[in-house]
């Protein structure tokens, strides 16, 4: 379980660092920061690199997909569902990763979308892991939850409460943390040098646990 919890949120940060930096500041996992960036967006009218239309597209992609895929959990899931479920986001971090190389120059609004579109979708799959596929994880694409409990647990320690939350779960929440900083940061060096390709390691990470998932895992 660690283990998928350091890929998990290594893919989390690398997509989302992708996006980030090659698509002019676009969130591919952390759906509600482009809000942030919408509003930055319009305060600074001058900027010649806005995409608007692109970052105002992300939350109704995330929504559209959550709500399809919902519609695809089985009532009882099993390695064959979460392989299903884990190889449909290779797939779509796949074509990230195509779209980004063959739309990379000269991109727009229209552009943007079509780039970022198959990494909202594979990070929307992602956010429901933990509440149907993997119900034992913390959270993997975006951090705040994880390093607020880290950081709560860590208190209570310094105080003496022994018993505020099982030692696994803060383990879990640590490993995601130090994966998630990990995506990001290799993922930010490897963009500057090899651009959207840098997306083969998200999508071949995701491919691996398709491969490697077992019911253990999953229970």
């Amino acid at each position: 379980m660690k283990k998928l919890a350091f890929i998990l949120s290594f893919v989390g940060g690398a997509t989302d660092t992708l996006g980030f930096s090659l698509l002019y500041q676009i969130f591919t996992a952390h759906v509600t920061g482009n809000f942030v960036l919408i509003g930055s967006s319009l305060a600074n009218t001058h900027d010649d690199n806005q995409l608007i239309w692109a970052q105002l597209s992300v939350l109704p992609i995330f929504f559209l997909t959550v709500t399809f895929a919902s519609t695809l959990i089985p009532a009882k899931t099993s390695v064959k569902t979460a392989r299903q479920f884990l190889g449909v986001q290779g797939f779509l971090l796949l074509l990230f990763f195509v779209f980004g190389t063959y739309f990379n120059n000269d991109i727009n609004n229209l552009k943007a979308i079509m780039i970022a579109a198959p990494a909202i979708m594979a990070m929307s799959l992602q956010n429901m892991y933990s509440k149907f596929l993997f119900v034992k994880l913390p959270f993997t694409t975006v951090m705040t939850g994880n390093v607020t409990k880290i950081a709560m647990d860590l208190g209570s320690r310094l105080k003496k409460n022994q018993d505020d939350g099982p030692k696994s779960l803060l383990s879990l929440q640590v490993f995601a943390a130090i994966g998630f900083i990990s995506g990001a940061l290799i993922i930010a060096l490897a963009a500057g040098r090899f651009g959207f390709a840098s997306a083969v390691l998200p999508a071949a990470l995701i491919l691996f646990l398709a491969v490697n998932v077992n019911q253990k895992i999953i229970e």
